[in-house]
């Protein structure tokens, strides 16, 4: 008999008195020695993550914390809750950042992407000051650039004194970051926003352009787990159903069907 197809996987083992994930010993090796930010690489990359790479690391999630109830997958995340669980609020919230309008999900890859491609272009010979302004000028809305209804991202300059204090200020990526940000203000007179710096932090922490939105989904992911949480307990009655004088009806006038056409000649005949 022909064995059944087997399905291989490097993420974990489990035996009686210790636990591997990426084959590393979860209570000998992991527990003590690697934060938060470690185990988030290792799910992500199969790789942890040194003490310092987790600060940094641990500094961009903060540094990213924009969790104001008014952003639409935010508010998608307490509609949902607000019926009473935590858990569909916060699926909610997570499935709302699939989106490529707002959030890291898509906006961190497509600005890692540009990065990428001009690190390439340098190792292949081509003049850094040359290929960022040609890439300043190449799209119509570069990725990682803009910040809506502000003329910059106010959380770049922390990010940046982030950087610096833990030393990747001389990394590829930034580097390349700076020089295209600079070009791009120079040019067309755009600031980044936080998701090209965020994508160039990452990429020198190591990542690929492929986990970069995996990485912006975990820094996201206490804002919405704040939210889902809240929206639960709070079960708001005025996001579960609106109120009727809160709804203005601008559509044509109401018609009746022919089956409640029927029905209302039926009930008059019965009347008579």
């Amino acid at each position: 008999m022909s064995q059944p197809p087997r399905v291989a996987t490097a993420v974990a083992a489990s035996s009686v008195d210790e636990h591997l994930f990426f084959g590393r010993r979860v209570f000998a090796t992991l527990a003590g020695e690697h934060s938060y930010a470690s185990l988030l690489s290792l799910a992500i990359r199969g790789e942890p993550l040194s003490a310092a790479d987790s600060a940094l690391l641990a500094d961009l999630t903060t540094i990213c914390t924009v969790a104001d109830a008014r952003i639409w997958p935010m508010k998608a995340c307490r509609l949902v809750a607000s019926h009473g669980g935590l858990l569909g609020g916060l699926a909610a919230g997570l499935v709302a950042l699939g989106s490529p309008l707002i959030g890291p999900w898509r906006a961190y890859p497509a600005a890692g992407a540009i990065l990428v491609d001009l690190g390439l272009a340098v190792d292949k010979g081509a003049d850094l000051r040359e290929v960022v302004e040609k890439a300043a000028m190449a799209h119509s809305r570069l990725p990682g650039f803009g910040t809506p209804f502000r003329s910059a991202d106010e959380r770049l300059p922390p990010l940046a004194r982030a950087v610096a204090r833990h030393g990747a200020g001389e990394r590829r990526y930034w580097r390349i970051f700076e020089a295209l940000a600079d070009a791009v203000r120079r040019l067309r007179g755009v600031e980044p926003n936080v998701a090209s710096g965020a994508a160039a932090v990452v990429l020198d922490l190591g990542f690929d352009v492929d986990e970069l939105g995996a990485v912006g989904l975990c820094n996201a992911f206490h804002m919405f787990l704040a939210h889902a949480r809240e929206g639960a307990a709070q079960r708001a009655p005025v996001l579960r159903q609106l109120p009727r004088d809160s709804v203005v009806y601008r559509g044509p006038r109401r018609r009746a069907s022919p089956r409640a056409k029927r029905a209302a000649e039926a009930a008059r005949g019965a009347g008579e």
